[in-house]
């Protein structure tokens, strides 16, 4: 088996999650997400299917951002 072979069979077995990515006034343009060696860009305001690693970065990013803003809402006291 190829290693084009081998892709292709992990692409067609990887589990997809239906994620979308909400309109933002401040950052309108498309979600750029990688993870490993590849990388989607996902348009805003529209439901997409993604594997499920790509919905596990996403869930990841917020939880980040959430734990910025608790961070930040503490210090600013």
């Amino acid at each position: 088996m190829t290693m084009a072979d081998k892709k292709t069979q992990q692409k067609e077995t990887e589990e997809m999650v239906t994620v979308k990515i909400p309109r933002d006034r401040n950052d309108p343009g498309d979600k750029y997400v990688c993870v490993g060696t590849r990388s989607w860009t996902i348009k805003r305001g529209v439901s997409v299917d993604v594997p499920a690693c790509v919905a596990a970065q996403l869930r990841h990013e917020e939880a980040m951002q959430e734990e910025r803003y608790a961070f930040e809402d503490k210090n600013a006291k």
